[in-house]
This record gives structure tokens, sequence and C-alpha cells, in this order.
């Protein structure tokens, strides 16, 4: 039964959404510490040979290193341990709750939903250990594992042809936020992840059960081929590989296609080096060319159009990955040992964040290995790199007694398999999506019990050393402690999310004091539910903020920036209820605060620049805007007006633009040019010489300036600008368009049917510019 269990959790985890959702997270993280329970308690009753897979002191440090990241402590103490994390604390929560006991994570709550996770994905780890000790139930496994992925991957590919908004035609619509979605997954770089990971399982399945005929002639070795019992195996291995295969073309997953690549070469190089597999090393290179003819099929140009994305116009390398990384290697300077927490990237990030991409949060690093230095440190990284050192060796020896065909196949298959993962994680955030890191850990118990695979017919198989009775009891005692908290934790964080969002919801319109104070209750019990979560706190504040009641708001936003201190909307909120009491050095503290825990994210900036102008500071608040605009000049419009509503001039608001071209556009088109023409000329010059300076330049404001110039009927000045943008944009079919007309409105037909004849060369589609060169007689 727990074998069944086992089969059950790694099937129907990608089914719900990857396991992504607090409802699939907290019934998978159940069933993965029931699964460990069950086993761990036949052992203790005799009915079981438990077995102790590699890695285990390690990983369970890891796990101490994320409950003592949890863990409040003095705040002397956390200067030492941490000074970042204590410069942090003194400049948000403390300014409300003076020397509060406080954490070495930055945000508490998501370091133990990141606990849980890894407590079950260490659970399956050890648990799929006991059920795989011998080949019986890894042949078993290997053949229901391959069957679900081929008939997961031909569902995912014909949903994805003939899609309806459901995935897999039958489950819940994809929610709005869904990105790419393909299969049942959110997103289709982490279904490539998955199927990344049991493509070579699978591969290695198909290579297994070849039918062998080595005597006689050719037409008697094809009549033993087709007459072996393990061709049907063989057959129906190989298309459920090159079904998996396709779609992880088709999922248009860039890091998941070269993994997998990456991983079938890795698993073939291991059967050349072994002599007597070459032979089958070269079935998997035709089968690697037979998924690329499949591939063809649906098409290559979506799958090139992918990777074109990688770079911009000037060839450049364009994905935002690379500043992220760049971004936490400042952030882990900061946190060197104990980095930031587990799960609190979505926090600790935002203050290192360079690249702006409005009111969208950057919750993860897309780099798993760059994360676990962000959340963990230099510890954690250390751990890890021990956990897989161990796992890797004490394989690694024991596959070298292995002789057995399939105990070889199997290794080779789950080692690439693990490889395609690690290689993927290098680009993605796999790891933390919940079905993969459930198979991730299961790939590693199967490398692990088929290196240990012995053929002698012993009680258990497994070369694996057995667990002691002196570990299983206080193993028994903390897996029930840890799954009673999760369970209690989890279900009280689902039932708080509906409450706030019942909140929310009946918020919307003007609710009366009757109504406020039933919010009030309702908050307070979401409050208990989650005594790591601050929403239900922060909600709270608000409801007292609501009834006036600035003093209790004030202690209430408190107590939600204790258990997430770098939130900028507490630290607004809490600001603008300190405002509210007369509290003015105190409101500007946390609106300071506000903006500098979230560098990239606009919306803090406003209430304090609009609190700096009021305090009459408007050479600070011309500071902070252009800093914010020179990050986003686009928003020069909202800022623009934020500053015409505090009574600034127009003329001081250039002391607030950057030297950006679209600011200074945008600032020359806010000037009413029917009224203050040479200001916004003036404007308009001073943004077409900034484009030089951009780091991509573009023609947008020598077009702005054009149809300025264009308005006026001033078209020698619009010809000089045009050839100017030719000049610095000489492939631009649209500008040598624009120089044709105008050279035809001055009646240079020569140079007219030229700067036609060369927009033609760079665009032929033009038929316009067709229309006016027969005009022309040319």
């Amino acid at each position: 039964m727990p074998f069944y269990l086992l089969i059950f959790i790694l099937v129907f985890a990608p089914l719900s959404y990857g396991a992504s959702g607090p409802v699939a997270l907290t019934v998978f993280q159940a069933l993965c510490l029931l699964g460990l329970l069950w086993v761990l308690i036949e052992g203790a009753l005799g009915k079981r040979r438990l077995v102790r897979p590699p890695g285990l002191l390690p990983l369970g440090l890891l796990g101490a290193l994320m409950l003592l990241q949890v863990i409040p402590l003095p705040p002397s103490l956390l200067k030492l341990l941490s000074p970042t994390a204590w410069q942090r604390y003194a400049d948000t929560v403390w300014l409300l709750l003076p020397e509060t006991w406080m954490p070495l994570s930055l945000n508490r709550g998501l370091t133990l939903e990141a606990f849980w996770y890894f407590s079950a994905c260490l659970a399956i780890y050890v648990f799929a250990s006991q059920c795989l000790a011998g080949s019986t139930p890894q042949k078993r496994a290997l053949h229901l594992i391959a069957a679900f992925a081929g008939l997961y991957a031909l569902i995912s590919i014909l949903s994805a042809l003939v899609p309806n908004g459901h995935p897999l035609w039958l489950l819940h619509p994809w929610p709005d936020y869904a990105s790419k979605a393909f299969g049942s997954y959110l997103n289709g770089n982490h279904y490539a992840g998955l199927m990344g990971m049991l493509l070579p399982l699978v591969t290695a399945l198909f290579l297994l059960e070849k039918p062998v005929a080595r005597y006689g002639d050719w037409k008697e070795r094809l009549v033993d081929f087709f007459g072996d019992p393990r061709l049907n195996v063989h057959l129906l291995s190989g298309m459920a590989a090159l079904l998996i295969g396709v779609s992880i073309f088709l999922s248009l997953s860039r890091g998941g296609i070269l993994s997998s690549l990456a991983a079938l070469m890795i698993l073939s190089l291991l059967l050349i080096s072994r002599s007597q597999e070459r032979r089958r090393a070269l079935i998997l290179l035709g089968m690697v060319v037979v998924l690329f003819f499949s591939v063809g099929v649906f098409g290559w140009e979506p799958i090139f159009a992918a990777f074109a994305r990688m770079r911009n116009l000037q060839g450049e390398i364009s994905d935002g990955r690379l500043t992220y990384w760049a971004d936490c290697f400042a952030l882990f300077r900061d946190f060197p040992l104990f980095g930031t927490g587990f799960g609190s990237f979505i926090d600790s990030y935002a203050p290192y964040q360079s690249i702006y991409h409005g009111e969208l949060v950057v919750n993860r690093a897309h780099n798993d290995y760059v994360e676990l230095l962000a959340d963990g440190g230099g510890i954690a990284v250390a751990l890890a790199g021990w956990a897989a050192l161990q796992v890797g060796r004490a394989s690694w020896k024991a596959f070298g007694r292995r002789r057995r065909a399939f105990s070889v196949y199997l290794f080779l298959g789950a080692g690439a398999g693990l490889c395609a993962i690690l290689l993927h994680s290098l680009t993605d955030y796999n790891l933390h999506i919940g079905a993969n890191g459930i198979h991730f850990a299961f790939l590693c118990s199967l490398l692990v019990s088929a290196a240990h695979t012995t053929s002698q017919r012993n009680r258990s198989g497994s070369e694996l050393p057995p667990l002691t009775r002196r570990l299983n009891a206080p193993a028994l005692l903390l897996l029930t402690a840890v799954l009673i908290a999760s369970l209690l934790l989890n279900i009280g964080g689902l039932f708080a999310a509906s409450t706030l969002a019942t909140i929310a919801r009946e918020d919307s319109g003007k609710p009366d004091s009757q109504q406020l104070q039933a919010f009030l209750q309702q908050a307070r019990q979401a409050a208990a539910w989650t005594p790591f979560d601050g929403s239900g706190r922060f909600t709270q504040g608000n409801v007292l903020a609501a009834l006036g009641r600035h003093g209790e708001a004030l202690q209430a936003y408190g107590e939600a920036l204790r258990l997430r201190p770098l939130r900028y909307s507490y630290l607004q909120r809490a600001a603008h209820s300190a405002g509210a009491l007369g509290l003015v050095e105190l409101e500007e503290s946390l609106l300071k605060a506000g903006v500098t825990m979230d560098q990239a994210d606009l919306r803090p900036v406003g209430p304090f620049a609009t609190f700096l102008l009021k305090q009459n500071r408007r050479a600070e608040a011309f500071v902070l805007v252009r800093r914010s605009l020179d990050l986003a000049p686009e928003k020069t419009g909202d800022f623009l007006t934020l500053m015409a509503l505090q009574g600034v001039d127009w003329r001081e608001m250039k002391e607030a633009l950057p030297p950006r071209a679209l600011a200074w556009q945008l600032y020359a088109a806010a000037l009413n040019p029917q009224v203050r023409e040479a200001e916004a000329e003036a404007a308009y010059r001073r943004a077409v010489r900034l484009v030089a300076d951009e780091p991509r330049p573009w023609t947008g404001p020598y077009w702005a300036f054009y149809r300025f110039l264009n308005e006026r009927k001033r078209t020698d000045e619009a010809l000089a600008l045009i050839l100017d943008a030719i000049e610095r944009f000489p492939d631009d079919a649209g500008l040598q368009r624009t120089a044709g007309s105008l050279y035809e409105q001055q009646g240079i037909t020569i140079l007219a049917i030229e700067a036609y004849r060369q927009a033609l060369l760079l665009d032929p589609k033009q038929k316009w510019v067709k229309a006016r060169l027969e005009k022309l007689g040319r």
C-alpha cells in the first residue's frame, strides 16, 4: 500500500496545476509526510526493513537552518549574526515596536512554508527509498511512471493544439495570471522541467526493453525481434519518450529544450563509455533524430521565435534574468552567512531590484542556485553541496558494482533526468514548484536505490545500511509534530485567505460603521488563524483606520510589520495613521522606508514625494522623482500631474527630470505646445539630443518632434530632423518614407525617388511607397 500511495502522489501532483496552489500543496505535503510516517511505523513494528539513504545528515541540518531562521532573536545577537537584517528592522518595524525580538528571516511566514515544502520533499526521498528497495518495486514504478508520462504528454499536446481554456480540457479554467500555460502547469517552463526529468528515464526503459536477436540470418533475427515478449514495452516506451520530447519542444521553454537535449546527450555519452552498450547509444541518437523530425510536423517557427526573443534589435541578450542575478549577488554580500530566509525572496530582493517591471513583482530569481544563495547564504549552499556530494558519491561508488542491465539503465536514466532539472535550474525555479520538487526527490531515491540494488536474494535486495531503531523513534515524533503543525498552519492559512477575500469583496463599496465592526472581528479571526502571516493584522489596521481609531491601527500595523517588515503597503498605511495622529517624523520615516524597501516599485514614491512637497522640501522631492523617472521615464506624466497638484510651477518641474529622452519628450507634450511653444520646442530638442545616450536608442523623440514641426508647417526643419534621424537609424524604413514625402513636398523629385526606393529595400511590403513611385514614373 505505501508503494501505491507513492505512485498516487507522483501522478496526481502534476495534474493539480503542478501542486503549486495552497490547497494542492497542503494536500500533497500531508500525503508525503503520511507516507513516510506509514513506513516508519511499519519499521517500528518489524514489518519492514528500513534503509538509510545517503545525505540525511546535511539535509537534516538544512531543515534545521530553516527553523533557525524563524526563531526571534534579541537585537544584539541579531546584529552580530546579520547586521543588514538588523538595519532593515531598525528602519521599519522597530519604528513602531522598538527592540522587539526578530528572526534572521525577513519573512518568517514564507520561511515556514518553505520548511513544510522542504520537509515534504525530504519525506518523499526517504519514503521512496523504502518503497523502492529491490528490483521488483523499481520495475513496477518505472513502468507506471513511463505510462503516466507518455499519456500526460499526449493529452498535453492535444490540448495545446485544440485548447478550450481548461487544462487538459477538463480541469478548472486557467487563472488570469497563468503565463505560457501548458499541460496542467501555469507556466510551460515548469511543465518542461518535469518532463525533462522523466524523458531520460523513459528513454532508458525504451533502450532496456529492446529485443535482442543475436543468432541466425537477418530473417531469423527479424522474426526473433518481433516475437520477443518485450517488444510491446519497447515500442510503447519509445512512443512515450517521443511524445514527451515533442511536448517539451511545444511548451516553447528554451531552458527545458536545451536541458532535455543535454540530458539525452549525457545519457548517450554514459552508454558509449560502457563498451557493451554502444549499440544502444546509437539507437538513442537515432531516436533524437526522429524526435526532431516529429517536432517538425508541428512547425519550427514558434520555437525559433522563442529563442530569437532572447536578443534585442541590437543583438544583445535582453533577458531580465541576468539583471536579477547581478542584483542577487549584491543581496548576498549583505547577507553572506544565513541569507534572508528561505522563501523570503519576494521581499528581500525588492530593495536591490534595478529593473522596472511596472507593478509586476519579481518573486523568484529564475535560478535555483542563485536563490538558494540569497535565501540561505553560504551556510545553506555548503549544506546543499554536502548533501549532493554524499548522494552522488555513495550512488556512483555502489553503481560500480552493478552488472544487471536493469539497475544500470535505471541508474543512468535517473542520473540523466537529475542532470536535466539541475541544468534547467540555471535559468528557472523548477525546484520551487511542488510537483517538480516531489519528482526531483523521487529521482534521487531512484538513483540511490538502483545503485544499491543487489542481485542477491536477500531480505531487502538493497545494500543501503539499515535505519537504526535509535533513530526511528525520534524520527516518528519529529515527523508527527511536523505533520500536525503544517496541517494546522496551512489549513488556518486557507481559512484566513478566504475570510480576507470576503472582506475585500464586501469592502469595495462604502461600508457603514456596523459593517466595519463586523470586518474588524473577521480580520481578528484571520489574524488568529495565521500567527506567522501579517495579512490579517494589516487588514485589521485598515479597518481600524477607517473607523478613525488611528492609535489602535498603528499598533496593528506594527504587528503586521513584525511578520513582514519590508512590505511597502504596510509601511505606507502605517505612515497614513501616523500622519493622522500628527506624528510627522514617524510618518516621514515610514514613507521613506516604503521607498527604500522597494526600489523598483514606484507606487511608494508618490506618497513620499507628496509629503515632501507639502513640507516645502522641493529639492528632496525632485531628487526622489528624478531617480524614479530615470528608472521608468514612461511615468513622467503621472509625476508631472502630482507636482502640479502640489503647486509646483512648470519651470521648476524641469529640475525633477532625469537625462532620459522619453522623460523630456513627455514633458514637452505636457507643456501644451499651443500655449508654451518655445518651451515645448526646447524640450523636444533636448529629448532628441538625449537619444544618443540611451542604453537602447529609439526613434520616438524624433517622431514626436517631427509632428510638432510638421503641425507648424516648418517643412525644412522637419526634413533636417528626419535626415538626422536617418543618420542615426539608417535601417528604419519609416524614416526613409517620410524623407521621401518631405522631398516630394519641396519638389525635389530625384531625392524623393531615392528615399522611396531605399524605404522599399528596407520594407518591400509598403504599398503606399510603391504607389508614390508609380505616380512619379519610377
